[in-house]
């Protein structure tokens, strides 16, 4: 996906959105599997990352940006939006709300390590969320931003998957096949 939007200024500065094929590929098998599919860490609203960057998502994200880039804040960003509606899933809870024997050990990557909800338990059910979070890197590129989207699910910001997420955001993972309410 290729957006170029024009900032709304005396001196138009036009912004380049980018998200690699690979990470819609990627994002394609765990946050947009289908409107109908109510899995945690699945948008309901959104079909595709190009679906979700045509509608009002987009202007609130741009926003964002542009304040980035007149601050000069260049790098890997992280930003939770908080929708009107429902948008998906959460693919994460609160730790505090779930028992010890609900949960178990499981690495998300090779440099992480979380827990889990227990994949037997379909009980417990993956909240709906109205929070979108989105990953991204800001970079100036010949005097205009360019934005490349690295991630994004609904729900909280789980930071890096580095070390133990569970103890330093003090969040629980669902199995991406894991029921939602």
């Amino acid at each position: 996906m290729h957006l170029i939007i024009k900032s709304q200024t005396a001196n138009p500065v036009s912004l380049l959105l980018v998200c690699e094929v690979k990470t819609e590929e990627r994002l394609q098998t765990t946050c947009f599997r289908g409107h109908g599919l109510k899995l945690a860490g699945n948008f309901k609203l959104w079909k595709s990352v190009e679906d979700m960057f045509l509608g009002t998502f987009c202007n609130m994200f741009v926003d964002d940006i542009w304040t980035q880039w007149n601050e000069k804040d260049f790098g890997v960003c992280s930003v939770t939006f908080q929708m009107a509606i429902e948008v998906g899933w959460e693919s994460t809870l609160r730790r505090h709300k779930c028992l010890k024997d609900e949960l178990e050990v499981f690495a998300p990557n090779k440099s992480s390590t979380a827990l889990r909800i227990r994949k037997d338990l379909k009980d417990r059910l993956a909240p709906l969320t109205r929070d979108v979070t989105v990953i991204y890197e800001l970079c100036d590129q010949r005097g205009e931003p360019k934005v490349t989207i690295r991630s994004l699910y609904p729900g909280t910001d789980i930071g890096e998957l580095d070390g133990d997420i569970t103890e330093r955001e003090g969040r629980v993972f669902f199995d991406w096949n894991h029921p939602g309410e």
